[in-house]
């Protein structure tokens, strides 16, 4: 009896460190991911670009969100262009596995920061 209790400790043990770390590395193996928000008061166009591409975010109105996600790592840059013609830009943002990147377009600046930073 005494050593039936002593082996499920063990394996409750091991099993709680195999869990443990499953949770702390999964995330590392997922594409990178980045989540684009226009809070800016006009429409607003999008282009992403990186060592290995381009992707056209596309057209934002007010208030909406798009997201999308590449392959590898490396420096994204973005650029906004505003309804009325006005040009921004902002990057690059070191990203990897796991990543998420939070894009967030106000009327004056495109901020870029990583989802644990909000």
């Amino acid at each position: 009896m005494r050593e039936a209790k002593r082996r499920w400790g063990l394996r409750g043990a091991g099993l709680i460190v195999i869990v443990a770390t499953a949770i702390v590395v999964a995330p590392s193996f997922f594409a990178p991911s980045f989540a684009v928000r226009n809070r800016a008061t006009q429409s607003v166009g999008v282009v992403a670009t990186w060592r290995g591409g381009t992707h056209r975010v596309g057209r934002l109105a007010p208030g909406e969100m798009a997201s999308f996600a590449v392959a590898g790592e490396g420096g994204m840059q973005f650029r906004v262009q505003f309804a009325e013609g006005r040009e921004r830009s902002a990057g690059p943002i070191y990203f990897t596995r796991g990543t998420t990147v939070i894009v967030t377009i106000g009327d004056d600046a495109v901020r870029l920061a990583y989802d644990h930073d909000d």
